[in-house]
């Protein structure tokens, strides 16, 4: 009879909602419908594996190193419509790198800071970003000289 007690006891209380988490009462337990992968959205309503539930819907859980923006997984390291977070998008001639806009190059030119330049001649970026030729030295083809 004890049981019964608590039971009938638990349903004219309910659930207690904790601001900022809401609670629903589903069968004998209290849920957050809104991130609650066995009552996603509605009390019965189960994510298969593999799915979380996020803002009350089932949702694929994105691959390693992605982020979920709206309905898709991207890669917010160099996505140009998702550079560093959801729905920052790059503008005009400006590419997403490490999570930030910048130039777009064309080859056989390679974004160093913020510019574009020629890592094969540029004495400042002789063969790579930031090599810098010393003693007034030329760069050729990639080497200081």
């Amino acid at each position: 009879m004890r049981p019964l007690v608590g039971l009938a006891l638990m349903a004219a209380v309910g659930c207690v909602s904790n601001p900022p988490t809401p609670c629903t009462q589903c069968g004998d337990t209290c849920v957050d419908l809104q991130s609650d992968v066995k009552n996603c959205g509605t009390c019965g309503t189960a994510c298969v594996a593999g799915q979380t539930c996020t803002a009350g819907a089932c949702r694929d859980t994105c691959p390693v190193g992605q982020t979920r923006c709206g309905a898709q997984c991207v890669d917010a390291q160099t996505d140009d419509r998702h550079c560093g977070g959801c729905n920052n998008a790059c503008g005009a001639g400006q590419a997403c790198t490490a999570g930030q806009c910048g130039a777009s190059c064309g080859a056989p030119l390679t974004v160093c800071g913020a510019a574009c330049t020629n890592t094969q001649s540029d004495p400042a970026n002789c063969g790579t970003c930031g090599n810098a030729c010393t003693g007034g030295g030329v760069c050729a083809a990639g080497t200081c000289r």
